[in-house]
């Protein structure tokens, strides 16, 4: 592949990746408003329907009557499930793509509401929290993020970024990472996307492996921690 075309290709993935995070921005907007139009809940070709669906709240079941709106892509694959009370977005919307995967839910709680993006498999790649009152969805967040087979990658804080013409969430804060087994991998903080100050790093039994120095993404200081018990068990295993 030459350099254009390479060029080329990262531009597009670029696009796409924005594109794709603007849909969600917007369906987002869309859900957190106090109520919608009958011009935002129409799509064609789209069925609406009332249904009810049955609420848990505090261990008392709960049947809630709601307005289905289903949407449906051109080869009769759904496009998108939402619900609403009384005109007023409710409960779980979810999106799919045109083969039929799972792409994104929304989920409204009590004190905050969630946007999940999933795996191929179906398990969710990555969980966005958003305060209640937050009404802007560019707005600072918790995130967790996912291995395909379910356990932690890592998590940590989201917050808006101004990127040329267009906002960006970026890594904000504290994050930690994690082994597929589970035990940590690394911790430090994040300004706007890039490492920042102290990161240390730890090996797949647990064991502090490596403490790294960042300054706006970059390494300015690094140090390897020497561990007796582990120089002996790599020893004893050869």
């Amino acid at each position: 592949m030459n350099k254009r075309n390479f060029i080329t290709l990262i531009l597009l993935v670029y696009t796409i990746s924005v594109i794709a995070q603007n849909s969600v921005f917007q369906e987002l907007a869309l859900f957190t408003t106090t109520t919608s139009t009958s011009q935002e809940i129409t799509t064609t070709p789209t069925q609406v329907t009332f249904d009810s669906i049955i609420n848990i709240t505090e261990g008392v079941n709960i049947e809630i009557p709601l307005i289905k709106e289903t949407s449906y892509y051109h080869n009769g694959s759904k496009r998108f499930v939402r619900y609403y009370q009384e005109n007023t977005p409710f409960g779980t919307w979810s999106y799919f793509s045109p083969n039929g995967q799972l792409k994104h839910s929304i989920n409204n709680f009590k004190k905050y509401y969630v946007v999940n993006t999933y795996f191929t498999n179906n398990n969710i790649q990555k969980t966005r929290k958003y305060k209640n009152k937050q009404k802007n969805v560019i707005s600072p967040c918790k995130e967790e993020q996912y291995y395909p087979n379910g356990s932690m990658f890592g998590y940590g804080n989201m917050a808006p970024k101004k990127v040329i013409n267009h906002t960006e969430m970026l890594e904000e804060g504290k994050w930690q990472f994690f082994h597929p087994n589970g035990l940590i991998e690394s911790k430090g903080k994040f300004v706007s996307g890039k490492k920042d100050g102290l990161w240390i790093y730890y090996n797949k039994k647990g064991t502090k492996r490596e403490v790294v120095r960042f300054k706006n993404g970059n390494i300015i200081s690094q140090k390897t921690i020497n561990n007796p018990l582990l120089k002996q068990s790599n020893n004893s295993s050869l």
